[in-house]
Formats: structure tokens, C-alpha cells, sequence
């Protein structure tokens, strides 16, 4: 499974199509954790329709601010640039699997 890795200059252009989006930091435990659980997800868990994108809020903070991200770990999920769903705080993979659906 790839997860796509954005800033601030790309980021506007992955917000097509099916996207769940992990506004995260470093510096974040739960964040963390949330990504030891992204990596595990097996390529057949994640909707081929769907792309994961991470987004390190200190690094696109452009990004987190036009989402309003005030917490993270924040999850989006995405429809052709549309908010369907948001979850904050670290989730499962059954939660993230189906946050993708």
C-alpha cells in the first residue's frame, strides 16, 4: 500500500477523487501510533478507489489550517474535494478501513 507524503505546495492537487487524509506531528504519541497502524494496513484492507495521505502539520500548516485541524491526529475523508467524514484521535484499522469505504 502507498501513502502519499504532502506539504503545502502539493497538497491541493491530491484532494481529488477518494482521499482519507492523517493530519499528524511528530512530536505527537497518538500520531504515532495512528501511523504504526496505517503502515500495517494490508494493501487489500484499503479500497483501490481510495489514497491515503499523511500531512505533518508543521510542515503544511496551510493545509491544516484551511481543514481546521486543532487536534491531531485528525482523520478526513474526502470525496472530490468534499468533507464525508472526520475522526479525531488515533482510530483502529477497523475504524480506518471503514473511514475508506
Amino acid at each position: 500500500m502507498q501513502v502519499l507524503h504532502l506539504t503545502d505546495p502539493d497538497f491541493s492537487n491530491a484532494l481529488q477523487g477518494d482521499v482519507l487524509i492523517d493530519f499528524f506531528a511528530t512530536w505527537c504519541g497518538p500520531c504515532r501510533r495512528q501511523s504504526e497502524i496505517i503502515e500495517a494496513l494490508d494493501a487489500k484492507d484499503v479500497p483501490p478507489h481510495c489514497r491515503l495521505v499523511k500531512v505533518d502539520i508543521d510542515q503544511a500548516p496551510e493545509a491544516a489550517a484551511a481543514f481546521h485541524v486543532e487536534v491531531v491526529p485528525t482523520l478526513v475523508r474526502l470525496k472530490d474535494g468534499r468533507e464525508l467524514r472526520r475522526e479525531t484521535g488515533a482510530q483502529p484499522a477497523a475504524k480506518l478501513i471503514d473511514l475508506m469505504q
